[in-house]
């Protein structure tokens, strides 16, 4: 009988009001945890006004909170906001506000493509050629892997659909599974605007080693993400899963050539698989 024995699902969510300041949404609804966040900023200079949070449910019941975190107030709201949050308390017991935070700096920068008035871009074919110009390596694009210089407007279909309020949604899902033996199987989904993917672990609960690795890339905008489709099959078997940092997943995915958003969704299950074995390693001490 297969039964579930974790689950967990990110929500992240970027809107603009006619006056050009943004909301960035982001929520963790989980088997254990329930938290929030919510950046204010004005998108003409990039900059955060307002940043709250809440913790809503935890293992415990305990730190349960809602509040401001003034840390952030006049700081950007791109990734140069990452080490502050990274230096920040944490507010959860299990890092959750901070991942939030960071999910919702990484909506603003996918959002940013419908934020040119803004910030003084004359189009999104201006845009692009800023990316191609002054972001090697930043995500998107990987310079020199473009199959074109204008694909990404075309892939997101901001020539012909340029959105104003609603500027970018996300979805990140993962759920820990098992038969009743050894083995477990995470299934992880990762949907946003403008990438869809799939990916699969097996490992064993006991020895904690991969035993089983698969992804399928549905929806994709570069040649590397579709080489992934290819290539990653069998990726990570006989690592232990507990081990694997994010730096690791996005080395062995291929650094900056490879798939950001695969490294984000693994990550994220890996976490899931080390967070659920310290859950039942205090079970089997209190039993």
């Amino acid at each position: 009988m297969i039964k579930v024995i974790e689950q967990g699902a990110y929500m992240n969510r970027v809107d603009k009001t006619p006056d050009g300041k943004i909301t960035a949404e982001c929520s963790f609804l989980g088997t254990r945890y329930e938290c929030s966040v919510v950046i204010y900023a004005d998108a003409r200079g990039m900059k955060t006004e307002k940043v709250l949070y809440a913790v809503h449910r935890t293992p415990q019941n305990d730190n349960l909170v809602q509040d401001e975190i003034s840390e952030l107030a006049g700081e950007t709201c791109t990734f140069g906001a990452s080490g502050i949050i990274k230096s920040l308390p944490d507010y959860d017991g299990n890092g959750l506000i901070k991942e939030l935070l960071l999910e919702d700096l990484r909506g603003i920068s996918q959002a940013e493509i419908y934020m040119l008035e803004e910030i003084g871009v004359a189009d999104p074919i201006e845009y692009e050629k800023i990316w191609l110009d002054q972001k090697v390596n930043y995500c998107r694009p990987y310079t020199g892997r473009m199959p074109g210089l204008y694909d990404w407007p075309h892939h997101v279909n901001s020539l012909n659909h340029y959105r104003t309020r609603n500027l970018y949604n996300k979805y990140k899902q993962y759920t820990i599974i098992t038969e009743g033996g050894d083995e477990a199987v995470i299934n992880g989904t990762y949907q946003d605007s403008f990438h869809e993917m799939h990916a699969q672990i097996s490992y064993s609960m006991t020895g904690r080693q991969i035993t089983g690795f698969d992804m399928t890339m549905q929806r994709w905008p570069y040649a590397a993400c579709f080489e992934m489709d290819h290539t990653a099959s069998g990726l990570f078997v006989g690592r232990n899963i507990d081990e694997l940092t994010k730096r690791e997943i996005g080395g062995m995915i291929g650094g900056p050539n490879g798939c950001f958003h695969l490294v984000d969704i693994v990550a994220d299950m890996a976490k899931a698989a080390r967070d659920r074995r310290e859950l039942d390693e205090i079970r089997t001490k209190t039993e």
